[in-house]
């Protein structure tokens, strides 16, 4: 809200991921995004493979598995609510999310 008009609703996920605009921008960029990003916006492509150990929910927060996977330099797969493979989160696109190297995408649209 602003000046007393909404300019955006949404998730807190949302927000960050995309802003309506630069207020929005402004007021979001402090939210610590490992507490509000999902496993399914941050994710890289699926490397076709159900054979990794390590499986996240799609919609598990980077808090919860940002550290195991970091510690134990390992790839995850991201599954959906079935078990199918979505895609994969690596060390490097923790890093990169929590250095805001990145931005994430929001997947819904696809």
């Amino acid at each position: 809200m602003k000046d007393g008009k909404i300019i955006q609703v949404g998730t807190p996920e949302e927000l960050v991921i995309c802003p309506a605009d630069d207020y929005v921008k402004e007021f979001t960029k402090d939210v610590v995004k490992s507490k509000v990003l999902t496993a399914k916006s941050i994710m890289g492509p699926n490397s076709k493979s159900d054979k990794l150990g390590f499986r996240i929910n799609e919609t598990d927060l980077v808090d919860q598995f940002s550290e195991k996977i970091i510690d134990d330099n390992i790839k995850a797969l991201v599954v959906d609510s079935n078990g199918k493979g979505l895609g994969t989160i690596d060390k490097k696109i923790i890093i990169d999310l929590l250095m805001n190297r990145t931005k994430p995408t929001s997947r819904n649209d696809k």
